[in-house]
């Protein structure tokens, strides 16, 4: 469309100070796009030269040239600074949208979901070990990327770290049968795993991997991440399905957050005699489920909440416990019911803010936190 690109191509080369015997250090990718004649010769010859390496396309569209960009880059050795990057070209799959998707299943248990938050380390809900031997962790199974394709892997597990404070029978003598404060875990998987379009990790709110994702300066706080992402009393977010679609909710905070929890103390069946509503639902916990908030489902556990900000993804929960199953009763868990005429559902999440201490104590190291 403007004439020959060589001209550009020797701007690049003078610009990084490539010369011939350095021209290892460059690739260039030369890529002609749409249904015209394009002069493949001299295409071909504005491509870098490298043995079984290709480096001269011809594609059909802009689209195209998006896919392209996906699988060309070589994301293996990128762990830290591509965090929370999934593939949003039009036929990408779930997995390719939401790398950092794991499904986890303990024996004899219903499925858990997590999220690989470093190539060794996934979070999910401390209530998925609930009555599982932790001396039966070695038949433990945790699936990384598209379990339905070649892209797919399983881990062991090598260790789960729980916080000591979490106990669902709590306040069994307060009448209330379940209590989910402190619903957090973290499991060390056996190998690290590779990166790939298939498998990233998600960035963690006041890590500098995330400060980079949000084009934060060097001296941002944990406290500034909190008020970037969580300032609206409606926040847009997403957990994903147990099929892989993305499904939206809206996280509420301040007196939205208020208002959104009130339904607890009006469902006499799940808490017959409950008086105090903070008895069940902490500052810990994120609420969502009104208007048109889809609901996760009992195997959903454990997922990714999260918020896209600057065509990245940054998890701010994690799925907890709610007042209504949308699945319950179906074997295909694809299939959601609406609640019925007058019953009022309602999510709670972990709200990654409250647990930092916990994640900065098991995660130094791994991860490399901004101060509080």
């Amino acid at each position: 469309m403007g004439g020959s690109p060589k001209p550009a191509v020797d701007n690049i080369r003078n610009i990084l100070g490539i010369s011939w015997n350095r021209n290892d250090y460059l690739d260039i990718y030369a890529i002609g796009v749409g249904k015209l004649d394009v002069d493949w010769k001299e295409l071909n010859e504005l491509g870098s030269k490298k043995d079984g390496e290709r480096h001269a396309f011809i594609l059909q569209d802009a689209k195209a040239v998006q896919q392209v960009f996906e699988h060309m880059l070589d994301v293996s050795k990128l762990t830290d600074t591509i965090c929370g990057v999934g593939n949003m070209s039009a036929n990408a799959s779930n997995q390719e949208r939401t790398p950092w998707q794991v499904t986890f299943k303990p024996k004899n248990k219903e499925t858990c979901q997590g999220s690989l938050i470093s190539d060794q380390w996934v979070l999910t809900a401390a209530h998925c070990f609930h009555d599982t031997q932790m001396e039966d962790s070695h038949l433990w199974r945790v699936s990384v990327g598209d379990p339905t394709s070649q892209h797919g892997k399983e881990f062991l597990v090598e260790k789960v770290l729980i916080p000591p404070g979490f106990n669902v029978h709590a306040k069994q003598n307060q009448n209330i049968s379940e209590f989910y404060g402190d619903d957090i875990a973290l499991m060390k998987l056996s190998q690290k795993v590779k990166m790939s379009t298939h498998a990233r990790p998600i960035c963690l709110p006041c890590t500098v991997g995330a400060n980079m994702a949000l084009r934060r300066s060097p001296g941002s706080t944990c406290k500034d991440h909190e008020t970037e992402l969580l300032s609206q009393q409606k926040v847009p977010a997403h957990f994903v399905a147990l099929n892989g679609n993305r499904l939206n909710i809206s996280l509420k905070t301040g007196p939205e957050w208020t208002s959104c929890i009130k339904a607890v103390s009006q469902n006499k069946h799940i808490f017959p005699s409950l008086t105090n509503i903070s008895e069940v639902v902490t500052d810990q916990f994120l609420c969502s489920g009104m208007e048109e908030d889809a609901n996760p489902c009992k195997g959903e556990s454990g997922g990714v909440v999260f918020l896209e900000r600057r065509y990245r993804s940054f998890q701010v929960g994690l799925v907890s416990w709610g007042l209504y199953d949308p699945c319950q009763g179906f074997s295909n868990k694809n299939l959601r019911r609406k609640p019925p005429h007058g019953v009022q559902p309602r999510d709670f999440h972990i709200n990654l803010f409250r647990l930092q201490p916990w994640l900065r104590q098991h995660l130094d190291g791994v991860l490399n936190f901004l101060p509080l």
